[in-house]
């Protein structure tokens, strides 16, 4: 499957291949925002788990840092906004919420900690129209 094989991809954070890794990682960010199935897809399938052994990793590769730190902000941002304001379940969401639980790495704790805080149901705390996702990418 196209999933688990991006993953993989992802998941070998130390490879020669740095194309491959940051074809993975655009595979994954634009699967995700596509759909909230395709999302909850990945989620089920362990990215979070995944983004967090890449961000403790990457800083020893510092050729894969940026594809690692922008799918990092992509994701967690789409499991914030794909959180449902009252609290209600079965998102996808919610359904990352084990996965995001198990985040390892000191950068993805925090976004493994709002990926939970949305999976719990809690409103963000302010919403704006500044999105870090996207200003990293439209750096590129």
């Amino acid at each position: 499957q196209a999933v688990r094989a991006d993953l993989a991809i992802l998941k070998n954070v130390a490879t020669e291949d740095v194309a491959g890794y940051r074809a993975a990682t655009r595979s994954i960010a634009a699967n995700c925002r596509k759909s909230k199935p395709g999302l909850a897809k990945y989620c089920r399938e362990g990215l979070l788990e995944v983004l967090a052994h890449a961000v403790a990793e990457v800083p020893s590769h510092p050729n894969l840092v940026n594809a690692t730190l922008d799918i990092t902000l992509i994701i967690a941002k789409l499991i914030v906004e794909s959180a449902p304001a009252d609290g209600t379940d079965g998102s996808a969401a919610a359904s990352a919420a084990p996965a995001a639980a198990n985040g390892s790495g000191s950068a993805a704790a925090g976004s493994s900690a709002a990926a939970s805080a949305a999976a719990a149901g809690e409103r963000p705390r302010q919403q704006s129209s500044f999105s870090v996702g996207d200003t990293v990418l439209a750096r590129r």
